[in-house]
């Protein structure tokens, strides 16, 4: 036998009261004076007898009626035979998403369910406790404490169908185990589809932790637009309600600015930012829902220069430097006979310029210029030679053909292209076309940027390989004092370098690929006030593959440092993935056993699941216990 509440067995301590009264009389007898003794002795003989007996069965049936009465509120119940030796397998799933940070009463959701699994009594004696970001296998009832205590918050969102899976995996394999998957959650509705799940092994019971009140603000997104003379910062939010949103910015620690934004303009404001300084920037609204999506961080770019360097004869050496500028590129020319190699791998952008024959040590240096990133626009010359050529051309799947000596207009531009996407406001159609005198046929695997009227490419891209395909100086094409070689060839460079974006999301396994004119590139790390790391990262001479674990790493602005020497600022932000408070109903996930706290789910499983109910019995003999002593009291003389 097994109570549901064997806390009430303390009672049992009251039986002492009625066994107390008995060995000790209270009652005061009267001295009554009597001459005849003999029959006194008699009479005093048969009382006590009589007496004595009435006492004990008046005692043992108040007893049994007290004792019924305890055992029937501790709700004692019988184990069936076949489930003597079984035993509880339980595993809680407990989310500790951002959604679950939304207040329901002055407290967390998440909070709160955390005091419920400490305040409830599991019936078995280790439990498996999985999070979105941790798992705590077979621990005891007195760890689990220390455990739920040090939980926080996690980014990292798992799918129903993945707990699930996850669960089924750690379930005992033993078939005498009871398996039940506690899921405590509040359900937010994500990408994936959920589909019911029956599954004959184990229990599924979802406990709900929907709040009752869903409302948050949030802020969505940016944009930060590169002007002349400055940036234009966009900022996009988005909330559930009316009221009108308090946003701050910041640069660092210093405000920069103010605004509130208004349902009826989408809740989209725009600020001014100089190009002359580095910003930090921090935005900040006020809201009472989620907290995690409140802040937004971003920075404005650096002003490193973009390296680029030219390699060409003679008559190449002053035919770019009018297009890079000095504030935004550090130009360079260097003669193909006389160049030293290593300086290729210090730039961002390298121009072969209309060289009739390549060096065999040149083509090698290339292609591993290739290998690690760069960027090559390839001019050809209209003498050159093909088969040369082709030993670099081949490498990024291109050859060329022959030559053709037809006069052709350069057409067409394709304005969706990132290189022109920044310099055309608008398609352009009508245009003094540069034209070519005599152009090469190709074969080729890659996007035309620029055509010719009978569609052929006169600039095609394969990765970051560009080649033109005719010879652009004065004596075979006017294409260089065209107005589209500025365009064409400032867009090239500007993207030649992957500078860091203004913000990055923390998703699982984000990737970014960073270049840097650094000499003795090393392990990087990120670093800021409270919390540093080193990144999973591939680093090659000066370019660096970094892979962020969003496990570790929390938002806010990070320093890259190589040595100790600080290369870049990052910006990373949570994704707003969470911020759309939309819940699905529990029924998708299973079709019973959903219950809004954990103890009632628990009371579930003990009684309906392994319960013989007997407390009904007990409150039966109470009752003739009871009626027992009353007719003992009114009968026995």
């Amino acid at each position: 036998m097994r109570f549901e509440h064997p806390e009430f067995l303390y009672g049992l301590f009251s039986i002492l009261v009625p066994l107390f009264i008995h060995f000790f009389s209270f009652k005061r007898f009267k001295i009554e004076k009597f001459t005849n003794v003999a029959f006194l002795k008699n009479i005093k003989k048969e009382n006590r007898r009589r007496s004595k007996l009435k006492k004990i069965l008046i005692l043992f049936s108040r007893l049994f009626a007290l004792t019924s009465i305890i055992f029937a509120f501790s709700k004692p119940y019988l184990v069936n035979s076949n489930e003597q030796n079984t035993q509880n397998d339980i595993i809680i799933y407990l989310d500790n998403s951002f959604s679950m940070s939304i207040l329901e009463d002055s407290e967390s959701i998440f909070e709160a369910s955390k005091k419920e699994i400490l305040e409830t009594k599991f019936p078995t004696n280790k439990i498996t406790l999985l999070t979105n970001n941790k798992s705590f296998i077979n621990i005891k009832n007195d760890e689990l404490k220390s455990i739920i205590n040090n939980i926080d918050y996690s980014q990292n969102q798992l799918s129903v169908e993945a707990v699930l899976n996850k669960s089924e995996l750690l379930f005992s394999k033993s078939k005498k185990t009871k398996k039940y998957l506690l899921f405590v959650s509040d359900f937010q509705k994500k990408n994936d589809k959920i589909k019911i799940r029956n599954n004959s092994d184990y229990e599924l019971i979802t406990i709900s932790k929907k709040p009752s009140k869903a409302i948050n603000a949030f802020i969505d997104k940016i944009e930060l637009k590169n002007k002349l003379d400055n940036y234009e910062l966009k900022i996009y939010a988005k909330s559930n309600y009316d009221k009108e949103i308090q946003l701050s910015l910041y640069d660092d620690k210093i405000l920069i600015g103010k605004s509130s934004l208004k349902k009826s303009n989408d809740y989209v404001t725009n600020f001014i930012l100089t190009k002359t300084k580095k910003i930090k920037g921090r935005i900040v609204i006020e809201d009472n829902g989620l907290a995690f999506d409140n802040e937004f961080f971003f920075n404005t770019p650096s002003l490193n220069k973009i390296s680029v360097l030219t390699i060409g004869g003679n008559n190449s050496a002053n035919q770019f430097e009018r297009i890079f500028i000095e504030n935004k590129f550090s130009y360079d020319f260097k003669n193909f006979k006389k160049i030293n190699y290593d300086i290729i791998y210090k730039q961002n952008l390298i121009i072969i310029s209309e060289i009739k024959k390549l060096p065999k040590d040149l083509i090698m240096h290339l292609k591993s210029f290739i290998d690690l990133n760069g960027t090559i626009i390839f001019i050809p010359d209209q003498d050159g030679d093909i088969s040369n050529y082709n030993k670099l051309l081949e490498f990024n799947n291109i050859s060329l053909k022959k030559i053709h000596p037809t006069e052709k207009k350069i057409t067409s531009i394709n304005f969706d292209h990132p290189i022109y996407r920044e310099s055309f406001s608008k398609i352009v159609k009508n245009f003094k076309y540069p034209k070519t005198l005599r152009s090469f046929e190709i074969k080729h695997e890659g996007n035309k940027l620029l055509s010719y009227q009978n569609n052929k490419p006169f600039l095609i891209e394969n990765g970051r390989f560009f080649l033109f395909t005719a010879q652009i100086s004065n004596e075979n094409s006017n294409f260089s004092d065209s107005p589209l070689i500025v365009p064409t060839l400032y867009g090239i460079g500007s993207n030649s370098v992957n500078t860091p974006k203004a913000y990055y999301y923390l998703q699982a396994n984000s990737k970014l690929e960073l270049d840097f004119n650094a000499d003795n590139l090393s392990k990087v790390k990120l670093s800021r006030e409270d919390f540093d790391f080193t990144p999973i990262q591939e680093t090659t001479k000066n370019k660096i593959k970094i892979t962020l674990d969003n496990k570790l790493v929390k938002a806010g602005h990070y320093l890259l440092i190589n040595k100790s020497d600080t290369l870049e600022t990052l910006s990373l932000n949570y994704n707003r993935n969470e911020s759309e408070l939309i819940y699905n109903n529990t029924k998708q996930i299973t079709a019973n056993n959903t219950f809004y706290n954990i103890k009632n789910s628990l009371k579930n499983l003990k009684i309906d699941r392994k319960l013989n109910k007997i407390w009904k019995w007990f409150v039966t003999f109470a009752i003739v216990f009871l009626a027992i002593e009353m007719l003992l009291l009114k009968y026995f003389e």
